[in-house]
């Protein structure tokens, strides 16, 4: 319930003021107006009215902020409709068209306001046509809210449609990857190079990616695919990245240290001496540099997914609730992180955490440039360079790697 407010300690409506809404108004109408209000206090969190009450007076807020929303929404969730402050009024939809409240409301933070019940409002209305302003102050009122309320359709309608755009795409990418990657990994086996499995990869992400990017008519920015910034984002990079190359480093010495079943695997092992591909020299190094090449460019292809894609239009949908990005990283990492599950779990969990990586790097700086480059750093060093990947395909590390 509603506290009682002293009313000598809050201001009247800017309406009684000289030159207010009620100038060319008769001094008796102002006065039984004046008489009639009472000013009431709200708690945080207190319902002011609810859907479906019987309407019996306009409320002005003089402090505080309140929300208007549907309890009735889609599926049991309440629909914000719109939040109201000082100066603003509530119950003008009620006094016009008489009945029950059409929304409910409630105070988002202290809400001191004026009641003027409805039924004095409309005697003096009646009585004294020179107050018939208020009547078109109200009009006035309604009519910015249904403007208001049209645009906030209008965008909400927007953002269904590119969540929808979105879910499809993202489910052609997951399905899609899932299904070819047992295809390209069987071709694997049989040429042992992992440059069929990229070539393919990168071919079935780029034709995705291009369907998507002709649905959505958002800027290209949105995406990440803007220089703005791009500096900052490269230095961020690279001071992260440094220190988390010579961390797997560091980690992969001691596993090949530490641990008999390693002790002839290289730190370094670029060839991938765990393996016996029956090629020459020159044959293995043309191979590294060409899946090297290729992995550079899927990083760039699967930092557009799952960094401006996934991450970015999640954090569109959660921004309304938090402005924090990280709901948006982890939701999208498990996404970006599943799709590797049928090529190795070692990868699927270096996916991972490597994504906590980029997709903070991107966080920072909405540019791919900086996420793109850690990426094809981090993953050249680990993949390449160390292979650490190998360790999983035998001794106590066995993942299947």
């Amino acid at each position: 319930m509603s506290a009682p407010v002293d009313p000598v300690q809050v201001p009247l409506p800017p309406w009684f003021e000289p030159g207010g809404l009620l100038d060319e108004a008769t001094e008796a109408a102002r006065q039984r107006l004046e008489q009639a209000m009472a000013c009431a206090r709200f708690e945080p969190g207190e319902l002011i009215y609810a859907l479906g009450d019987e309407g019996e007076c306009l409320l002005y807020v003089v402090e505080g902020e309140a929300r208007v929303f549907r309890p009735d929404g889609p599926d049991g969730v309440e629909l914000d409709l719109a939040t109201v402050g000082p100066g603003q009024t509530l119950g003008e939809t009620t006094f016009v068209v008489r009945g029950a409240r059409t929304a409910s409301v409630q105070a988002l933070t202290a809400v001191t306001a004026w009641r003027l019940p409805f039924d004095v409002l409309a005697a003096v209305i009646a009585a004294d046509p020179s107050t018939g302003v208020i009547y078109r102050h109200i009009a006035e009122s309604l009519a910015t809210a249904n403007r208001a309320g049209n645009a906030d359709i209008v965008s909400a309608a927007v953002e269904v449609s590119l969540a929808a755009k979105l879910l499809i795409t993202v489910i052609a990418i997951q399905s899609g990857t899932l299904l070819a990657a047992g295809l390209m990994t069987q071709l694997m086996k049989q040429v042992a190079s992992t440059t069929i499995m990229l070539v393919g990869y990168l071919a079935f992400i780029t034709a995705i990616g291009v369907v998507y990017a002709s649905q959505i008519k958002l800027p290209r920015a949105a995406f990440g695919v803007t220089l703005d910034g791009w500096r900052p984002s490269l230095r961020l990079a690279v001071r992260v990245t440094l220190p988390a190359m010579a961390a797997v480093t560091a980690l992969k010495w001691v596993l090949v240290t530490a641990i008999p079943a390693y002790a002839h695997v290289p730190v370094f092992d670029v060839l991938d001496v765990t393996r016996d591909h029956g090629r020459t020299l020159s044959q293995q190094l043309m191979v590294v540099g060409v899946s090297a090449l290729v992995y550079a460019l899927v990083g760039g292809f699967q930092e557009l997914y799952a960094r401006g894609m996934l991450q970015g239009q999640m954090y569109r949908f959660f921004s309304p609730r938090t402005t924090n990005p990280w709901p948006a990283i982890l939701v999208s990492n498990l996404l970006f992180a599943s799709i590797h599950v049928s090529w190795s779990m070692p990868l699927a969990i270096a996916s991972f955490f490597g994504g906590l990586l980029w997709g903070w790097i991107y966080a920072q700086r909405p540019t791919l440039v900086g996420a793109t480059v850690s990426h094809v750093l981090l993953g050249l060093w680990i993949g390449r360079a160390l292979n650490l990947f190998a360790l999983f395909r035998f001794g106590p590390l066995a993942m299947g790697g």
